[in-house]
Formats: structure tokens, C-alpha cells, sequence
């Protein structure tokens, strides 16, 4: 599963790219082999041998079952063929399409599939073996894929897989699918941790002329751009975001490429083009209308326009306050006015979030006592750090909070020598955080 970091109003959101997320999961784009079979199969076999009709009839049942989205149906069908005509010429393209069912159940079943499939290639005379064999490469693939990620088990299976590509791209490079290899050998390498091999995969598949018109071609674009971005090569992942969304207009990644091509605009600071796609992403039919306008906000913020960018925050607020950006949205329009040196405004988004359990978080208070503090108002916010030392305790802001706590204490007379304990304490429990040194 791909994952992005984004950097939102002074917080990184790390985002998983799946589903209603910002972008979604790599598992959705993949593609597998066609699902439909012949519907009307030859009558004789290798060397003039007629097929039965009885097993012309059954073929044709199953065919229908298959064709028609009722897998279950088909696979009885197809067994009842083969049990009945296990040497019949339709038999080997039978446990081909029995193995392509198998694929397609509800919860499929990738062994029986690839027995199914290793069977069908037993014939050598077999006229479709090389969609036989994508096949058995998906399903390895595909069966990998539900292992635990990273387990040795995922590890034999993605390796048998790409085993069987590789084989494959020997004897079918210029075949009809070859795309998929190259496709799945890209995302095997990728799943492998093997970035730049994945890469390479994917730029072969571009760069082929034969494959130009592949309907896998926006999802190898896709991939490569968010390896490219993975690699820090941004600007190759912004040429090929551009690719795609000169080619793929109506396309269902087309928000998702707009959006990571905004957000690679937005790091290289070109503001005017960011804002020309985040604002069509805004719109209020498009899935992704509340991020784009998280990300307005953010863009704002960075070139100092704290009202403006509020403005879109609050935007987000209004139109979608059920959002999972919600928080962020709060948080970053009080950074956004705590960098204005608007010190009230900030207080009172931060306090927003922090009036409920399940939006409070350590970032939020620590901003809040910086915050009181530039108001003088050290005071005020003690209870608040003490209180929020008690649940943050597992928080990567731990030091920061016992920081904001020691710094607040140090602002009363009377609490000197208590602060002075709470700096001995930063220093002698934490001595390697870079924030160490202050306290000592």
C-alpha cells in the first residue's frame, strides 16, 4: 500500500492512499487479466480430433455463466465438463477458464486457480497459453498480496511471481500482454521494497511503442509518478502527471493526479498553477473538495495570507464538518494566525480543539501554551500542559509538553524552583532529545 506525507500548516499528515483518502490504494489500480471465455469453442481438437458435443454443450454453459458475472455456476460447470470429458481437445482451455473463476469468487481461491491454470498448460497444443500464463502470474501475484505484508511467506510468493514474468517476457515480449507483465513485475518489485527496479519496469512499458494504446497505460503513469515522487525525483513525477492528465481526462485517477501534481506544485512554491488545480479540485461534486481546500488553506499560509487561507479553512469547516480533515483544518488555520501574530485568534482555535477527547491532541497544546506565553499568559495555560501530561505521555511531543510546562512555570515567581526541578528532569530522562540542551 502506498502511503504519502504531506506537509499541512506546520503538521505532516501522513495520509495511507487508500479509498476516500487523499489518493486511492495501488491494490485498487491493478488490473487483472480479462474474466470472460469463449463463448463458442471450436468442435475438433489437435490432430482432427472432434470434441464431444455434449462437451460442446457444457462448454457453452459455462461460458455463459462466466460471461455473466455467475462464477459459481460456471466452476460447476466446468468441472462437471472435465469430470465427464477429462481427455476431451476442450479440456485444457476448460481448467483455463475454471482457473479464471476461481479468481473472480468473492473470496477467490489463487490455489485452486493455479492448479487450474498449471493444468490447462499441460497441453502443449494449447492456442491460448500465453493468457494462460499471465494468468498464473496473477494469481501468484494476487495470492502474495494477501499474505502478511513483509512476511517471508509474501516474500516466496512475490518472488515465484516474478520468476514466472520474467520467464514470460522472454517468450511474449511483443505480445498482447506484455503491458501486464511489465505492469505486475513493477508493482512485485515495488512490493519488494526494489524502487528503482519497479521503475524501470514501469518506464519500459511506457517507452514500448506497441504498447501505447494499453488500457493499463494510466495506472503504469500513475505508479510511476508516485515512485518518482517516492524517490525524490519530483520533477519527473510532475512531467508525468501532466502525461496523464493530458491523456486521461475523464479518467477515475484524474482527481488523484491533479492532487499530487498540486502538492509537488505547492513544494516548489509555484503557487499560481497549485491554485488553478486545487481550485477545480474544490468544487463541491469532487471527493477530494475537502483536501483540495485544506491545501488552498496551506498555500495561503505560506505566502503570509493568513485571512485568506483561513477563509478556505473555514470553508472546509462549513461545507464538510464531518471531514476526517477537520482537526487539521482547525489546527493549521491557528497556525496560520499564530504566525500573523493574531494571538487570540490563535488561543481560541486551539482551544476548539481541544473542548473534545476526540479532536485534543499534544500538537494542539503545545501551540496553545506557545501562544499564551506570547500573551503573557504562562499562567493560564499550566493546567492545560499538566492536564494534557497525563494522556500524552506516548505522544513523539512529550519533551515539547514538559517543555511548554517548564518554560509556563518558570513565568510565575513563585514557581522558580519547581521549574528549575522541571528542566533537571527534561535533561536527566532525556538527555539525547534536541531540545536536551535548553533544559540543562
Amino acid at each position: 500500500m502506498r502511503k504519502g506525507t504531506l506537509f499541512v500548516g506546520g503538521s505532516f499528515l501522513a495520509l495511507v492512499l487508500f479509498g476516500g483518502s487523499l489518493v486511492e490504494a495501488q491494490e485498487k489500480n491493478q488490473r487483472s487479466p480479462s474474466t470472460k471465455a469463449a463463448e463458442q469453442p471450436a468442435g475438433g481438437g489437435a490432430g482432427g480430433q472432434a470434441s464431444n458435443r455434449r462437451a460442446i454443450a457444457l462448454f457453452a454453459d459455462a461460458a455463459n455463466f462466466q460471461n455473466n458475472g455467475v462464477f459459481p455456476l460456471a466452476i460447476d460447470e466446468w468441472k462437471k465438463l472435465l469430470q465427464e470429458f477429462p481427455k476431451d481437445p476442450l479440456a485444457s482451455k476448460a481448467w483455463h477458464y475454471l482457473g479464471v473463476c476461481y479468481m473472480q469468487l468473492e473470496k477467490p481461491d489463487f490455489q485452486a486457480a493455479q492448479s487450474a491454470f498449471t493444468e490447462s498448460l499441460r497441453d502443449d497444443k494449447l492456442d491460448i497459453r500465453e493468457e494462460t500464463l499471465i494468468q498464473l502470474s496473477w494469481s501468484l501475484f494476487s495470492a502474495a498480496r494477501e499474505e502478511q505484508a513483509g512476511s517471508p511467506e509474501q516474500k516466496a510468493k512475490l518472488e515465484l511471481a516474478q520468476q514466472r514474468l520474467t520467464q514470460f517476457l522472454k517468450s511474449y515480449s511483443e505480445g498482447p500482454y506484455a503491458d501486464q507483465a511489465l505492469f505486475y513485475l513493477g508493482e512485485i518489485e515495488y512490493t519488494l521494497g526494489a524502487r528503482d527496479k519497479a521503475i524501470q519496469h514501469y518506464e519500459a512499458m511506457l517507452k514500448a511503442k506497441t504498447l501505447a494504446k494499453s488500457s493499463l497505460r494510466p495506472d503504469v503513469q500513475y505508479a510511476l509518478g508516485v515512485a518518482y515522487e517516492e524517490a525524490s525525483r519530483v520533477t519527473e513525477a510532475a512531467g508525468i502527471y501532466r502525461e496523464f492528465l493530458a491523456e486521461h481526462k475523464d479518467h477515475r485517477l484524474n482527481n488523484e493526479v491533479q492532487m499530487r501534481l498540486a502538492d509537488i506544485m505547492i513544494a516548489q512554491q509555484k503557487f499560481a498553477e497549485a491554485t488553478k488545480l486545487l481550485t477545480v479540485l474544490s468544487a463541491d461534486k469532487n471527493p477530494l473538495a475537502d483536501y483540495a481546500l485544506l491545501r488552498l488553506g496551506y498555500l495561503l499560509s505560506q505566502q503570509d495570507k493568513a485571512d485568506e487561507a483561513c477563509q478556505q479553512f473555514d470553508a472546509l469547516l462549513t461545507r464538510f464538518p464531518a471531514s476526517k480533515h477537520a482537526s487539521a483544518a482547525i489546527m493549521s488555520a491557528g497556525q496560520a494566525m499564530f504566525r500573523a501574530g493574531r494571538w487570540d485568534d490563535a488561543a481560541a482555535r486551539f482551544k476548539k480543539l481541544l473542548a473534545a477527547p476526540e479532536t485534543r491532541s499534544a500538537d494542539a497544546v503545545h501551540w496553545l501554551a506557545l501562544t499564551l506565553a506570547r500573551e503573557n499568559k504562562s499562567a493560564e495555560a499550566l493546567p492545560i500542559i499538566e492536564d494534557a501530561l497525563t494522556w500524552a505521555k506516548d505522544s513523539p511531543l512529550l519533551v515539547a509538553l514538559q517543555m511548554d510546562y517548564a518554560d509556563a512555570l518558570y513565568e510565575q515567581p513563585d514557581q522558580v524552583d519547581k521549574a528549575r526541578k522541571a528542566y533537571e528532569l527534561i535533561a536527566t530522562e532525556h538527555p539525547d532529545d534536541p531540545l536536551a540542551p535548553r533544559a540543562a
